[in-house]
This record gives structure tokens, C-alpha cells and sequence, in this order.
């Protein structure tokens, strides 16, 4: 079983139910999350749902990978004024969700803090 973490819609949270999860934030104009998930169990279930539902929509989910990109002077405090989601998009230019996923993880891997960790840290503040 491999578990990474992944930035996912609210579609693939009601699908899989994670164990560990951050906060919703409401971002590319839906609610997104991020989730340590079990991908070989998430492509059976999305697949088998497809098959059984082809036109309907079942979310989306990118892998929170480094993005091995300068990230420039990322501050909790700044996370948190700003918004997480802005400050990527503003400040790296990052609009797309798998570059948001990549520099979240970049972030993390600086930090030395899992994502959900990140969430919750920018929540605190």
C-alpha cells in the first residue's frame, strides 16, 4: 500500500474518506483539500466508478511532489495573511492545480513539515 499526499477536491474526500486530512479551502473555485491517500485504492475506486457512471464527475487529485523550485521567502505569518493558495499563485506564478500540489510540497520539504502539517500551521497563526 502506498499512501502519499495529494491536493484533492471535496469529490475525492467523500470517495475516499481519509484518515488524516486538512481543513477545506475554498480555491480554482470549489473546495480543495489536502489528504494522505492510498492511490492504488483511489485509481481502483475511480475506475470502477467510471465504468459504471462514464459521464459523471468524480473530482480530481494531484500528488504533492517537490517541485525542486526556488519558492522565495515563504512565512507561516504570510501564508496565513495572504492565503496559502495566493501567495503560490501571486508570488511563483503557479495557477495550475499540479504546480500548486508541486510547490506545496516544496514548501514542506524547506519547512521539514508534511503537508497537513503546513495547513495547520498557516491555520494557527
Amino acid at each position: 500500500m502506498k499512501k502519499e499526499y495529494f491536493l484533492c477536491s471535496k469529490e475525492i474526500i467523500d470517495l475516499m474518506s481519509p484518515e488524516e486530512q486538512s481543513p477545506y479551502l475554498d480555491r480554482f473555485g470549489e473546495d480543495v483539500c489536502i489528504a494522505f491517500l492510498d492511490f492504488p485504492k483511489l485509481e481502483e475506486k475511480y475506475k470502477l466508478l467510471e465504468e459504471e457512471h462514464p459521464a459523471k464527475y468524480f473530482g480530481w487529485c494531484r500528488e504533492i511532489t517537490r517541485a525542486n523550485t526556488y519558492c522565495g521567502q515563504f512565512s507561516l505569518s504570510e501564508g496565513k495573511k495572504r492565503g496559502l493558495f495566493n501567495w503560490i499563485i501571486e508570488e511563483i506564478g503557479a495557477s495550475t492545480e499540479k504546480n500548486v500540489a508541486a510547490i506545496i510540497g516544496e514548501i514542506c520539504y524547506e519547512l521539514d513539515i508534511t503537508p497537513i502539517e503546513l495547513f495547520n500551521k498557516v491555520e494557527d497563526i
